[in-house]
């Protein structure tokens, strides 16, 4: 895993959903939005995985944690979450969509890193 997280930097977890990206579009309100709401295009999509020893993450929370701190800080959503917990190995997977209005921003400052 990257570096140290707090447990104020770590992505909510109420923002780490199993839908699809495309079913997360279609669902935002289009109140929020001057014409209509994002699309798949409007998003960076950046793959989250996480393996865990499952000697030390025997509860799924525990890999549900670990993956929320690996998330980049400026995603909007992750979609597309799945988790497992087996005797070999905890492993965790999804897609966080990152704006490319917020992603051009990091650009700008040549903060790349993810």
């Amino acid at each position: 895993m990257s570096e140290e997280k707090t447990d104020k930097n770590i992505f909510s977890l109420e923002k780490i959903l199993t839908v699809s990206a495309r079913e997360y579009c279609e669902s935002r309100d289009t109140r929020s939005h001057a014409d209509s709401p994002p699309s798949v295009a409007d998003y960076v999509f950046k793959g989250v995985h996480v393996q865990v020893d499952p000697r030390v993450c025997t509860h799924i929370m525990l890999v549900i944690h670990a993956f929320a701190g690996e998330v980049p800080k400026d995603a909007e959503v992750v979609v597309d979450y799945s988790a497992s917990v087996s005797d070999c190995c905890a492993v965790a997977d999804g897609t966080a969509l990152i704006s490319k209005t917020a992603y051009a921003r990091r650009k700008e400052n040549r903060d790349l890193k993810f």
